[in-house]
Protein backbone atom coordinates (compact mmCIF):
# COMPACT_ATOMS: atom_id res chain seq x y z
CA UNK A 1 0.00 0.00 0.00
CA UNK A 2 2.86 2.35 0.88
CA UNK A 3 4.60 1.62 -2.41
CA UNK A 4 1.39 2.33 -4.35
CA UNK A 5 0.85 5.63 -2.54
CA UNK A 6 4.46 6.64 -3.23
CA UNK A 7 4.08 5.69 -6.90
CA UNK A 8 0.93 7.82 -7.22
CA UNK A 9 2.63 10.79 -5.55
CA UNK A 10 5.60 10.43 -7.88
CA UNK A 11 3.36 10.39 -10.95
CA UNK A 12 1.38 13.38 -9.65
CA UNK A 13 4.64 15.29 -9.25
CA UNK A 14 5.62 14.46 -12.83
CA UNK A 15 2.23 15.65 -14.09
CA UNK A 16 2.59 18.88 -12.11
CA UNK A 17 6.08 19.49 -13.51
CA UNK A 18 4.84 18.83 -17.05
CA UNK A 19 1.99 21.33 -16.55
CA UNK A 20 4.45 23.91 -15.25
CA UNK A 21 6.71 23.34 -18.23
CA UNK A 22 3.75 23.60 -20.60
CA UNK A 23 2.70 26.91 -19.02
CA UNK A 24 6.25 28.24 -19.29
CA UNK A 25 6.53 27.18 -22.93
CA UNK A 26 3.16 28.72 -23.74
CA UNK A 27 4.12 32.00 -22.04
CA UNK A 28 7.45 32.11 -23.87
CA UNK A 29 5.66 31.55 -27.17
CA UNK A 30 3.14 34.33 -26.41
CA UNK A 31 5.86 36.75 -25.36
CA UNK A 32 7.97 35.98 -28.42
CA UNK A 33 4.99 36.48 -30.71
CA UNK A 34 3.77 39.68 -29.05
CA UNK A 35 7.19 41.35 -28.93
CA UNK A 36 7.87 40.64 -32.61
CA UNK A 37 4.61 42.07 -33.96
CA UNK A 38 4.51 45.83 -34.69
CA UNK A 39 0.73 46.04 -34.15
CA UNK A 40 -1.30 44.12 -31.55
CA UNK A 41 -5.10 44.04 -31.31
CA UNK A 42 -6.64 43.26 -27.93
CA UNK A 43 -9.64 43.92 -25.69
CA UNK A 44 -8.82 46.25 -22.81
CA UNK A 45 -10.41 44.00 -20.18
CA UNK A 46 -9.76 40.49 -21.47
CA UNK A 47 -6.04 40.87 -22.10
CA UNK A 48 -4.92 43.19 -19.32
CA UNK A 49 -3.32 40.26 -17.45
CA UNK A 50 -1.19 39.45 -20.51
CA UNK A 51 0.01 43.05 -20.76
CA UNK A 52 1.09 43.10 -17.13
CA UNK A 53 2.60 39.62 -17.13
CA UNK A 54 4.92 40.23 -20.08
CA UNK A 55 5.53 43.92 -19.25
CA UNK A 56 4.80 44.96 -22.81
CA UNK A 57 5.33 48.60 -23.71
CA UNK A 58 3.65 50.40 -26.60
CA UNK A 59 4.79 53.51 -28.42
CA UNK A 60 1.17 54.25 -29.25
CA UNK A 61 -2.12 53.02 -27.79
CA UNK A 62 -5.23 53.49 -29.96
CA UNK A 63 -8.57 52.71 -28.31
CA UNK A 64 -11.73 52.59 -30.42
CA UNK A 65 -15.25 52.97 -28.95
CA UNK A 66 -13.51 54.27 -25.84
CA UNK A 67 -16.67 55.90 -24.48
CA UNK A 68 -17.95 52.41 -23.68
CA UNK A 69 -14.88 51.55 -21.59
CA UNK A 70 -14.65 52.22 -17.87
CA UNK A 71 -11.65 54.24 -16.73
CA UNK A 72 -9.97 51.32 -14.87
CA UNK A 73 -10.06 49.14 -18.00
CA UNK A 74 -8.33 51.88 -20.02
CA UNK A 75 -5.76 52.75 -17.36
CA UNK A 76 -4.20 49.27 -17.46
CA UNK A 77 -2.94 49.42 -21.08
CA UNK A 78 -2.41 53.19 -20.81
CA UNK A 79 0.11 52.65 -18.00
CA UNK A 80 2.26 50.72 -20.48
CA UNK A 81 2.04 53.16 -23.39
CA UNK A 82 3.87 56.36 -24.32
CA UNK A 83 1.06 57.99 -26.30
CA UNK A 84 -2.70 57.61 -26.38
CA UNK A 85 -5.25 58.20 -29.15
CA UNK A 86 -8.90 57.73 -28.22
CA UNK A 87 -11.74 57.42 -30.72
CA UNK A 88 -15.36 57.64 -29.67
CA UNK A 89 -18.50 59.73 -29.38
CA UNK A 90 -19.62 60.86 -25.93
CA UNK A 91 -23.05 61.54 -27.41
CA UNK A 92 -23.44 57.76 -27.64
CA UNK A 93 -23.67 55.08 -24.95
CA UNK A 94 -21.38 55.19 -21.89
CA UNK A 95 -19.84 52.17 -20.11
CA UNK A 96 -22.34 49.64 -18.81
CA UNK A 97 -22.13 49.61 -15.01
CA UNK A 98 -23.84 47.15 -12.65
CA UNK A 99 -23.87 47.92 -8.94
CA UNK A 100 -24.60 44.90 -6.78
CA UNK A 101 -26.63 45.36 -3.60
CA UNK A 102 -25.01 44.05 -0.44
CA UNK A 103 -28.25 42.34 0.57
CA UNK A 104 -30.64 42.82 -2.27
CA UNK A 105 -33.53 41.20 -0.42
CA UNK A 106 -33.49 44.16 1.98
CA UNK A 107 -34.43 47.77 1.44
CA UNK A 108 -31.47 50.10 0.86
CA UNK A 109 -31.02 52.78 3.49
CA UNK A 110 -30.47 56.36 2.22
CA UNK A 111 -26.71 56.21 2.79
CA UNK A 112 -26.38 53.02 0.74
CA UNK A 113 -28.35 54.58 -2.11
CA UNK A 114 -26.18 57.72 -2.00
CA UNK A 115 -23.04 55.58 -2.24
CA UNK A 116 -24.52 53.63 -5.15
CA UNK A 117 -25.30 56.84 -7.04
CA UNK A 118 -21.81 58.21 -6.42
CA UNK A 119 -20.25 54.91 -7.53
CA UNK A 120 -22.30 54.94 -10.71
CA UNK A 121 -21.32 58.55 -11.44
CA UNK A 122 -17.63 57.66 -11.15
CA UNK A 123 -17.66 54.39 -13.10
CA UNK A 124 -20.04 55.44 -15.89
CA UNK A 125 -17.91 58.44 -16.87
CA UNK A 126 -15.44 57.34 -19.54
CA UNK A 127 -11.91 58.70 -19.66
CA UNK A 128 -12.79 60.13 -23.09
CA UNK A 129 -15.57 62.28 -21.66
CA UNK A 130 -13.53 63.27 -18.62
CA UNK A 131 -10.63 64.52 -20.76
CA UNK A 132 -12.63 65.83 -23.73
CA UNK A 133 -12.38 69.52 -22.81
CA UNK A 134 -8.83 69.30 -21.43
CA UNK A 135 -6.80 67.75 -24.27
CA UNK A 136 -6.47 68.33 -28.01
CA UNK A 137 -9.30 66.76 -29.95
CA UNK A 138 -10.31 66.44 -33.58
CA UNK A 139 -13.94 66.10 -34.62
CA UNK A 140 -14.40 63.79 -37.62
CA UNK A 141 -17.62 65.38 -38.78
CA UNK A 142 -18.05 63.77 -42.20
CA UNK A 143 -20.10 60.58 -42.18
CA UNK A 144 -20.83 58.00 -44.86
CA UNK A 145 -23.91 56.15 -43.59
CA UNK A 146 -26.97 58.16 -42.68
CA UNK A 147 -29.50 59.87 -44.88
CA UNK A 148 -29.17 63.69 -45.09
CA UNK A 149 -32.69 64.02 -43.69
CA UNK A 150 -31.63 62.45 -40.38
CA UNK A 151 -28.40 64.45 -40.26
CA UNK A 152 -30.44 67.65 -40.48
CA UNK A 153 -32.42 66.54 -37.41
CA UNK A 154 -29.29 65.53 -35.46
CA UNK A 155 -27.63 68.88 -36.14
CA UNK A 156 -30.68 70.67 -34.75
CA UNK A 157 -30.81 68.59 -31.57
CA UNK A 158 -27.75 66.60 -30.45
CA UNK A 159 -24.81 67.86 -32.53
CA UNK A 160 -25.61 71.58 -32.32
CA UNK A 161 -22.05 72.60 -31.38
CA UNK A 162 -20.28 70.26 -33.81
CA UNK A 163 -22.56 69.71 -36.84
CA UNK A 164 -22.24 66.56 -38.93
CA UNK A 165 -21.51 66.86 -42.64
CA UNK A 166 -23.06 64.38 -45.05
CA UNK A 167 -20.67 62.90 -47.59
CA UNK A 168 -21.52 63.41 -51.26
CA UNK A 169 -21.31 59.63 -51.59
CA UNK A 170 -24.37 59.23 -49.36
CA UNK A 171 -26.39 61.54 -51.59
CA UNK A 172 -25.53 59.33 -54.56
CA UNK A 173 -27.30 56.32 -53.11
CA UNK A 174 -30.34 57.96 -51.55
CA UNK A 175 -32.60 54.96 -51.54
CA UNK A 176 -36.01 53.84 -50.35
CA UNK A 177 -37.71 50.47 -50.64
CA UNK A 178 -40.96 49.60 -52.33
CA UNK A 179 -42.71 49.66 -48.95
CA UNK A 180 -42.04 53.27 -48.00
CA UNK A 181 -41.04 56.23 -50.09
CA UNK A 182 -39.26 57.90 -47.18
CA UNK A 183 -36.11 57.26 -45.13
CA UNK A 184 -37.85 58.18 -41.84
CA UNK A 185 -41.05 56.38 -40.87
CA UNK A 186 -43.03 56.30 -37.63
CA UNK A 187 -45.80 53.72 -37.10
CA UNK A 188 -48.14 54.75 -34.31
CA UNK A 189 -50.24 52.46 -32.08
CA UNK A 190 -51.89 52.63 -28.65
CA UNK A 191 -51.62 49.00 -27.49
CA UNK A 192 -50.36 48.86 -23.89
CA UNK A 193 -46.99 47.56 -22.79
CA UNK A 194 -46.76 44.46 -20.56
CA UNK A 195 -44.67 44.73 -17.41
CA UNK A 196 -43.16 41.82 -15.49
CA UNK A 197 -40.51 41.35 -12.82
CA UNK A 198 -37.43 39.15 -12.69
CA UNK A 199 -34.88 38.55 -9.95
CA UNK A 200 -31.26 39.15 -10.87
CA UNK A 201 -27.96 39.31 -9.04
CA UNK A 202 -27.64 43.04 -9.60
CA UNK A 203 -31.27 43.98 -8.98
CA UNK A 204 -33.75 42.86 -6.32
CA UNK A 205 -36.77 43.30 -8.60
CA UNK A 206 -35.91 44.28 -12.14
CA UNK A 207 -38.86 45.34 -14.28
CA UNK A 208 -39.05 43.98 -17.83
CA UNK A 209 -41.23 45.36 -20.60
CA UNK A 210 -42.51 43.97 -23.86
CA UNK A 211 -45.24 44.93 -26.30
CA UNK A 212 -47.04 42.14 -28.22
CA UNK A 213 -48.60 44.57 -30.71
CA UNK A 214 -45.20 45.83 -31.80
CA UNK A 215 -44.03 42.24 -32.25
CA UNK A 216 -46.98 41.65 -34.61
CA UNK A 217 -46.25 44.84 -36.55
CA UNK A 218 -42.59 43.91 -36.97
CA UNK A 219 -43.46 40.40 -38.14
CA UNK A 220 -45.82 41.93 -40.70
CA UNK A 221 -43.15 44.37 -41.89
CA UNK A 222 -40.48 41.68 -42.21
CA UNK A 223 -42.84 39.52 -44.29
CA UNK A 224 -43.55 42.45 -46.63
CA UNK A 225 -39.88 43.35 -46.95
CA UNK A 226 -38.90 39.77 -47.80
CA UNK A 227 -41.76 39.51 -50.31
CA UNK A 228 -40.66 42.75 -51.97
CA UNK A 229 -37.15 41.39 -52.55
CA UNK A 230 -35.22 42.78 -49.59
CA UNK A 231 -32.56 40.41 -48.24
CA UNK A 232 -32.96 39.32 -44.61
CA UNK A 233 -29.32 40.23 -43.93
CA UNK A 234 -30.12 43.87 -44.78
CA UNK A 235 -32.78 44.15 -42.06
CA UNK A 236 -31.92 45.01 -38.45
CA UNK A 237 -34.45 44.77 -35.60
CA UNK A 238 -33.69 46.75 -32.43
CA UNK A 239 -35.38 47.36 -29.10
CA UNK A 240 -34.18 48.88 -25.83
CA UNK A 241 -35.69 46.03 -23.79
CA UNK A 242 -34.31 42.50 -23.47
CA UNK A 243 -37.79 41.03 -22.91
CA UNK A 244 -38.97 42.52 -26.21
CA UNK A 245 -35.90 41.16 -28.00
CA UNK A 246 -36.72 37.67 -26.69
CA UNK A 247 -40.30 37.92 -27.95
CA UNK A 248 -39.16 39.24 -31.32
CA UNK A 249 -36.64 36.45 -31.84
CA UNK A 250 -39.38 33.86 -31.37
CA UNK A 251 -41.18 35.12 -34.49
CA UNK A 252 -38.09 36.17 -36.47
CA UNK A 253 -36.33 32.80 -36.42
CA UNK A 254 -37.95 31.58 -39.70
CA UNK A 255 -36.55 34.65 -41.47
CA UNK A 256 -32.97 34.18 -40.20
CA UNK A 257 -33.09 37.60 -38.56
CA UNK A 258 -31.91 38.16 -34.99
CA UNK A 259 -33.23 41.10 -32.98
CA UNK A 260 -30.78 42.88 -30.68
CA UNK A 261 -30.88 45.47 -27.94
CA UNK A 262 -29.81 49.00 -28.81
CA UNK A 263 -26.85 48.73 -26.45
CA UNK A 264 -25.57 45.58 -28.17
CA UNK A 265 -25.86 47.14 -31.63
CA UNK A 266 -23.72 50.23 -31.09
CA UNK A 267 -21.07 50.48 -33.81
CA UNK A 268 -23.07 48.35 -36.26
CA UNK A 269 -25.38 49.22 -39.15
CA UNK A 270 -28.00 47.78 -41.49
CA UNK A 271 -29.61 49.08 -44.64
CA UNK A 272 -33.03 48.94 -42.95
CA UNK A 273 -33.56 49.35 -39.21
CA UNK A 274 -36.88 48.63 -37.48
CA UNK A 275 -36.94 50.07 -33.97
CA UNK A 276 -39.45 48.81 -31.38
CA UNK A 277 -39.72 51.31 -28.50
CA UNK A 278 -42.18 49.17 -26.45
CA UNK A 279 -43.36 51.78 -23.92
CA UNK A 280 -47.08 52.51 -24.14
CA UNK A 281 -48.83 53.78 -21.01
CA UNK A 282 -51.01 56.61 -19.77
CA UNK A 283 -49.60 58.03 -16.52
CA UNK A 284 -46.49 58.57 -14.40
CA UNK A 285 -43.34 60.68 -14.38
CA UNK A 286 -40.99 60.88 -17.36
CA UNK A 287 -38.79 58.04 -16.11
CA UNK A 288 -41.83 55.97 -15.09
CA UNK A 289 -43.48 56.31 -18.51
CA UNK A 290 -40.36 56.12 -20.68
CA UNK A 291 -37.79 54.29 -18.56
CA UNK A 292 -34.29 54.53 -20.00
CA UNK A 293 -35.70 55.71 -23.33
CA UNK A 294 -35.14 59.19 -21.88
CA UNK A 295 -31.37 58.80 -22.26
CA UNK A 296 -30.15 61.03 -25.10
CA UNK A 297 -27.22 58.71 -25.83
CA UNK A 298 -29.36 55.60 -26.24
CA UNK A 299 -31.76 57.62 -28.39
CA UNK A 300 -28.84 58.74 -30.57
CA UNK A 301 -27.51 55.21 -31.08
CA UNK A 302 -30.99 53.85 -31.83
CA UNK A 303 -31.80 56.23 -34.67
CA UNK A 304 -28.36 56.32 -36.33
CA UNK A 305 -27.89 52.63 -37.26
CA UNK A 306 -29.61 52.72 -40.67
CA UNK A 307 -28.36 53.42 -44.17
CA UNK A 308 -31.60 53.62 -46.16
CA UNK A 309 -34.71 53.41 -43.97
CA UNK A 310 -35.52 53.81 -40.28
CA UNK A 311 -38.93 52.53 -39.16
CA UNK A 312 -39.83 53.47 -35.58
CA UNK A 313 -42.77 51.75 -33.88
CA UNK A 314 -44.28 53.30 -30.77
CA UNK A 315 -47.06 55.18 -29.01
CA UNK A 316 -46.77 58.87 -29.85
CA UNK A 317 -48.80 59.92 -26.79
CA UNK A 318 -46.39 58.13 -24.45
CA UNK A 319 -43.24 59.18 -26.29
CA UNK A 320 -44.22 62.85 -26.45
CA UNK A 321 -45.59 63.04 -22.89
CA UNK A 322 -42.43 64.74 -21.58
CA UNK A 323 -39.73 66.90 -23.16
CA UNK A 324 -37.29 66.82 -20.24
CA UNK A 325 -36.48 64.83 -17.10
CA UNK A 326 -34.30 65.07 -14.00
CA UNK A 327 -31.25 62.78 -14.06
CA UNK A 328 -30.50 61.91 -10.43
CA UNK A 329 -27.08 60.47 -11.35
CA UNK A 330 -25.90 63.70 -13.00
CA UNK A 331 -28.09 65.84 -10.74
CA UNK A 332 -29.45 67.98 -13.56
CA UNK A 333 -32.39 68.34 -15.93
CA UNK A 334 -31.94 66.87 -19.40
CA UNK A 335 -33.88 67.03 -22.64
CA UNK A 336 -35.95 64.22 -24.15
CA UNK A 337 -35.94 64.29 -27.96
CA UNK A 338 -38.90 62.09 -28.97
CA UNK A 339 -41.35 64.98 -29.32
CA UNK A 340 -38.90 66.79 -31.61
CA UNK A 341 -38.33 63.63 -33.65
CA UNK A 342 -42.05 62.91 -34.06
CA UNK A 343 -42.73 66.47 -35.19
CA UNK A 344 -39.82 66.25 -37.61
CA UNK A 345 -41.09 62.98 -39.09
CA UNK A 346 -44.60 64.41 -39.46
CA UNK A 347 -43.11 67.35 -41.33
CA UNK A 348 -40.47 65.65 -43.50
CA UNK A 349 -40.92 61.89 -43.14
CA UNK A 350 -43.83 59.46 -43.11
CA UNK A 351 -46.21 59.15 -40.13
CA UNK A 352 -48.49 56.07 -40.29
CA UNK A 353 -51.48 55.48 -38.03
CA UNK A 354 -52.82 52.33 -39.73
CA UNK A 355 -50.08 50.10 -41.17
CA UNK A 356 -52.39 47.50 -42.75
CA UNK A 357 -54.37 50.18 -44.57
CA UNK A 358 -51.19 51.91 -45.72
CA UNK A 359 -49.71 48.69 -47.11
CA UNK A 360 -52.91 47.84 -48.99
CA UNK A 361 -52.88 51.23 -50.69
CA UNK A 362 -49.17 51.63 -51.37
CA UNK A 363 -47.37 48.27 -51.59
CA UNK A 364 -46.16 47.36 -55.09
CA UNK A 365 -44.10 44.21 -54.33
CA UNK A 366 -41.48 45.32 -56.82
CA UNK A 367 -37.94 44.52 -55.82
CA UNK A 368 -36.23 47.63 -54.47
CA UNK A 369 -33.52 49.14 -56.63
CA UNK A 370 -30.52 51.22 -55.64
CA UNK A 371 -29.38 54.02 -57.92
CA UNK A 372 -25.80 53.07 -57.14
CA UNK A 373 -24.77 49.72 -55.69
CA UNK A 374 -23.28 49.56 -52.22
CA UNK A 375 -20.13 47.91 -53.58
CA UNK A 376 -19.64 50.72 -56.11
CA UNK A 377 -20.11 53.29 -53.36
CA UNK A 378 -17.57 51.51 -51.19
CA UNK A 379 -15.05 51.31 -54.04
CA UNK A 380 -15.46 54.99 -54.83
CA UNK A 381 -15.13 55.90 -51.15
CA UNK A 382 -11.93 53.84 -50.85
CA UNK A 383 -10.47 55.56 -53.94
CA UNK A 384 -11.26 59.02 -52.57
CA UNK A 385 -9.86 58.10 -49.16
CA UNK A 386 -6.63 56.82 -50.73
CA UNK A 387 -6.31 60.03 -52.77
CA UNK A 388 -6.63 62.11 -49.59
CA UNK A 389 -3.99 59.99 -47.84
CA UNK A 390 -1.58 60.41 -50.76
CA UNK A 391 -2.12 64.18 -50.80
CA UNK A 392 -1.55 64.49 -47.05
CA UNK A 393 1.64 62.42 -47.13
CA UNK A 394 3.28 64.42 -49.92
Amino acid sequence: MIDLRYAIQTEDKKVYELKEQLTTNRDNLKKSYLTQKPIILFATNNHSDVLRKFKLHFDLLLIDEVTQSTEPSVLIPLSQSSKLIMAGDHHQLPPTVFLKNKNYDDELDPNDERIRIQSYQILSLSIFERLFNHVDNIFLNQQYRMNPLLIEFLNKTIYTKTPIICSDLVNQYHYTTSLFNSPLIFINHNSPEIKSYVSEEFSPSKAEYHNPQEVKIIQQLVQKYIQSGISAQDIGILSPYTAQVRELNKVLEPYNITAKTIDNFQGQEKKIIILSLVRSNTSGSATQRLGFLVDERRFNVAITRFQYELIIIGNQDTLSSYEEYFDMYDNKTKQIYYTSLLNYIKDKGLFITDLSLYLKKNITFEQAKKTTSASAINQQFQRQLQEKIEINTK
